[in-house]
């Protein structure tokens, strides 16, 4: 947990400074104090969805822009154009196939983390 704190801190910190938005600026803009603000970008803060989405709307950002990317979710926002190289190599049946492989198994790597 305290890994993707750090993350999200840090995706904030790095989206803040490419603004130019001081701490203060951005706690004013997000109706969050510049103290807890700080703990967010440093990870020790325990932050809410809806405070996050605040947050992220006050730098112009989607809330997406600052969580850890998975696997899965990549796969699958870029399921069009795996398909379509897939396609270029084999059947239809055989996409298929190494598509739900796929999924599978980064299913089984993620619970086994």
């Amino acid at each position: 947990m305290d890994d993707i704190l750090s993350y999200i801190g840090k995706k904030v910190r790095a989206y803040r400074k490419e603004k130019n938005y001081t701490q203060e600026v951005l706690a004013s803009k997000s109706g969050s104090t510049i103290t807890y603000l700080s703990m967010v970008e440093k990870g020790e803060a325990n932050i809410t969805i809806m405070k996050l989405e605040s947050i992220c709307t006050a730098l112009g950002i989607h809330i997406t822009q600052v969580l850890p990317k998975s696997p899965l979710n990549e796969i699958k926002n870029n399921e069009d154009s795996i398909l379509e190289i897939l396609k270029e190599h084999y059947s239809d049946k055989e996409v298929r196939e190494i598509y739900q492989l796929l999924l599978t198994l980064i299913l089984k790597i993620q619970k086994k983390q």
